[in-house]
């Protein structure tokens, strides 16, 4: 009895075939992890970028206000003031000392959490600049000298403008319109305007639940002797910052 002869072409296609259709949930979850790997490495990139920017940022401000202390006795230019009844910031007299606009605003900052402040510089397109860093009050108008270690106390940080705890000493703002100013809160315990966020809402600002805008970095914050530092979002807590901080927002001489 003969048979006929087996055809191993098609037997070994037929195969070939089985193994790719079983290959192909393999390869796409493969592409998708991978996918996933590339997207984070590209925004841990992306924000690592921006995170430098905002320290060059705070640099070049710290640049324009050692210039103004030489122009100026030693002495830190207003927080805010009033020219009849048009209130301006710190940033009318650090202005005309940097090069652009955007040196004042954080590439990480949202739009909504930007102050909009007047335009200081003659020949900067626009009204207003976007900012998104504040001045510390304590430091307003105060000798730089009356301070006893300006390496170690802050003079400007990032803030959220219109973000936690209500502006406490610059009364005039409205509509939230106040990122220009740091300030203690009522009770005393906590900084406002800093730009950090809860972790968990629902266990409200404890040290430990709060997130810095540059996530896993922390907050740029630009010290009187004009270097910048990252630190963590729980500087906003005075109670907290123990033995390595404890002039972190030391209040100049003049005003104790």
């Amino acid at each position: 009895m003969s048979s006929e002869p087996r055809d191993w072409s098609e037997e070994a296609e037929r195969r070939s075939e089985a193994r790719t259709y079983a290959d192909k949930p393999v390869l796409i979850v493969g592409g998708l992890f991978i996918g996933a790997i590339l997207l984070f490495v590209f925004l841990n990139l992306r924000e690592n970028a921006r995170h430098q920017t905002c320290i060059s940022n705070m640099k070049q401000i710290g640049q324009a206000m050692q210039l103004y202390l030489v122009d100026n006795g030693d002495r830190f230019p207003p927080t805010y003031y009033y020219s009849g009844k048009h209130l301006s910031t710190w940033v009318l007299v650090a202005g005309p000392r940097v090069n652009r606009p955007d040196v004042f605003s954080c590439p990480s900052a949202r739009p909504d959490e930007q102050t909009q402040v007047d335009n200081p510089v003659i020949g900067w397109k626009g009204k207003t600049i976007e900012l998104s860093y504040g001045m510390f009050l304590a430091m307003s108008t105060a000798d730089k000298n009356a301070l006893d270690n300006p390496g170690a106390t802050a003079l400007i940080a990032e803030t959220i403008a219109g973000g936690h705890f209500a502006s406490y000493d610059p009364d005039p703002i409205a509509g939230g319109n106040d990122g220009f100013s740091i300030d203690f809160d009522k009770k005393g315990t906590k900084m406002t305007r800093l730009a950090v966020s809860l972790r968990d809402e629902s266990k409200g600002w404890v040290p430990g639940n709060t997130v810095p805008r540059h996530v896993n970095r922390g907050v740029v914050v630009l010290f009187v002797d004009g270097h910048a530092e990252t630190l963590g979002p729980d500087l906003m807590f005075l109670n907290t910052m123990g033995p390595i901080r404890p002039d972190l927002w030391a209040v100049p001489r003049r005003e104790r």
